[in-house]
């Protein structure tokens, strides 16, 4: 496989939301290797996180996967929002296939705002 571009991508202007269950990182062959792939900087295990991207700017859509390390598997409701640092899309290509791979440093999960408790002695 040849890289042809990398790109850091700016998340500022882009919402994005967890939409499936994180899972082990597969070998490029999609067999499952017998201990969980590590990213080689932090050692930590590596996730794939099924994200929907929306660019409200725009008016679009998206679906794509992205590979985290994380120590633990990021998990939190469908369609919540979720948050990378340092996300990055790799173009590629390997025997006359094109294809694309989303990266990033690390995952945060925001905590969901909830409705604040009512005044004591307020009417329910």
């Amino acid at each position: 496989m040849s890289t042809i571009n990398q790109l850091t991508i700016n998340t500022q202007t882009l919402k994005f939301r967890y939409i499936a269950t994180a899972e082990h990182y597969l070998w490029a062959d999609g067999v499952r290797a017998t201990s969980q792939a590590r990213d080689e900087n932090t050692g930590q295990p590596l996730w794939k996180i099924r994200v929907m991207i929306i660019d409200p700017a725009n008016e679009q859509a998206g679906s794509a996967t992205v590979t985290v390390p994380a120590t633990d598997p990021p998990v939190t409701e469908f369609e919540a929002p979720i948050e990378f640092e340092n996300l990055s899309v790799k173009f590629w290509q390997s025997k006359g296939t094109l294809g694309q791979s989303f990266t990033a440093t690390a995952v945060k999960i925001p905590k969901p705002v909830g409705r604040k408790p009512a005044p004591a002695g307020a009417a329910n």
